[in-house]
């Protein structure tokens, strides 16, 4: 399987997660904490989750399930301290910790 993050989803979870009064640019959450395979961007947040199946060139792709995600995505991988992460955020703002798609190819 592959995992597919969409950037505008990250972008809305990092701005729910920083202080009302802050409109400064951040790195709260980078991308890269997903660990993500494919990251999709100028989409609505949180539209990939109603995709079936894509196409990225040749290959199709079908959306087997949500990705539940853990407590890692709290790790900075850089100095490995544990940092405000986003799955509080996210079962706040969804129910849930589920972010970003697990794809599986159909092309053989």
């Amino acid at each position: 399987p592959a995992l597919l993050v969409n950037q505008n989803s990250v972008h809305h979870i990092e701005q729910l997660m920083k202080p009302t009064n802050d409109d400064s640019p951040s790195e709260l959450l980078p991308i890269s904490r997903f660990r993500p395979n494919i990251v999709v961007s100028g989409v609505d947040p949180f539209v990939e989750e109603t995709w079936g199946k894509i196409m990225i060139g040749d290959i199709e792709f079908v959306n087997y399930k949500p990705c539940a995600r853990c407590v890692m995505k709290s790790i900075d991988q850089t100095s490995g301290e544990k940092k405000k992460g986003p799955l509080r955020t996210l079962r706040k703002e969804r129910g849930n910790p589920n972010f970003g798609i697990n794809l599986g190819h159909l092309n053989e």
